[in-house]
């Protein structure tokens, strides 16, 4: 299902760029090497997380879903020297991909790469010490990300979550088990009054949540 009318969408590309030649090659070498290249953030979502990052001052940042990296680059050059973005992500074979468009972004000593499941990073990470969290992961564990990391957000934190509108499937009847993981994370946060919550229909859809309670 369309989301936003593909004229719309083509205007919307044609009128975004990549934040450096550095990040359209690596979109160029997902496309050619990596399975389901689709999953890359790109040039739209990219410069809002870039812009976003940047008006927000984050210290510590945490991404659940790498991926080729190119949405950690886009948060780490929005972020000031003295911060911190830890990525998560359990598939090492890209591994060789992100480190190279790290280093070539110039963002290497900005963002600390943990190969394995998020789950077993939550412990370390204190209550109330987290500015801002992107996920983009599995979406059948959405509701415990968010279950897990509302402790760790701090007041004026916020969270963004990718996919939430899952090419227009949030609609349809007889939801599967992404679709209904979807669902009800939507549904806790907009229901939560602890956040202020909205979606922006950026390409799949992105959940802004801000802690204020």
């Amino acid at each position: 299902m369309e989301i936003v009318n593909k004229d719309i969408e083509k205007y919307i590309e044609n009128h975004s760029r990549h934040l450096t030649p550095e990040l359209e090659a690596l979109e160029r070498e997902t496309y050619l090497k990596v399975l389901l290249p689709n999953m890359i953030s790109g040039k739209e979502q990219g410069t809002f997380l870039y812009l976003f990052v940047k008006s927000l001052k984050p210290k510590r940042v945490l991404e659940l879903g790498t991926f080729t990296g190119y949405s950690a680059i886009c948060m780490a050059m929005g972020m000031e020297k003295d911060s911190e973005l830890v990525t998560i992500d359990p598939n090492e074979e890209l591994e060789y991909l992100t480190k190279k468009y790290f280093e070539k972004c110039g963002v290497s000593d900005l963002i600390k790469p943990i190969k394995g499941k998020a789950f077993d990073y939550f412990d370390k990470i204190s209550n109330e010490s987290l500015d801002l969290v992107f996920i983009d992961a599995d979406k059948r564990n959405y509701p415990e990300y968010v279950r897990q990391l509302k402790p760790k957000m701090r007041n004026g934190g916020y969270i963004l979550i990718d996919n939430v509108l899952w090419h227009g499937k949030i609609i349809e009847e007889n939801p599967n088990q992404d679709t209904q993981a979807i669902l009800e994370t939507n549904k806790m946060l907009f229901e939560d009054t602890d956040f202020i919550t909205t979606i922006i229909p950026i390409r799949d859809g992105i959940l802004m949540a801000e802690r204020v309670n």
